[in-house]
């Protein structure tokens, strides 16, 4: 996982704060998926690779886990393809 990436299990979330300002990911797990369901970056963030590095990290917790990665979320679909995982 990249460094400064929280996971944040209680609430299905992977957060990184960068200038006092949070990046997420929101995911579910349902049915031996998991499902990432939005990403979100601060206007001042954006351009950064932040929504990359965190999707990155919830299928890689994914993979650890033995779920197979899912997207609700466009940006999530997208990397998917990108990565080829689906």
């Amino acid at each position: 996982m990249e460094k400064g990436i929280i996971h944040r299990k209680d609430v299905c979330r992977f957060e990184k704060e960068v200038n006092g300002l949070v990046a997420l990911v929101d995911y579910e797990i349902s049915d031996g998926r998991l499902n990432v369901l939005r990403t979100y970056v601060p206007d001042p963030l954006r351009g950064m690779g932040l929504a990359s590095e965190l999707v990155s990290a919830a299928y890689e917790y994914a993979d650890s886990e033995g779920l197979e990665p899912a997207a609700v979320c466009s940006y999530a679909v997208a990397w998917l393809k990108k990565n080829n995982k689906k």
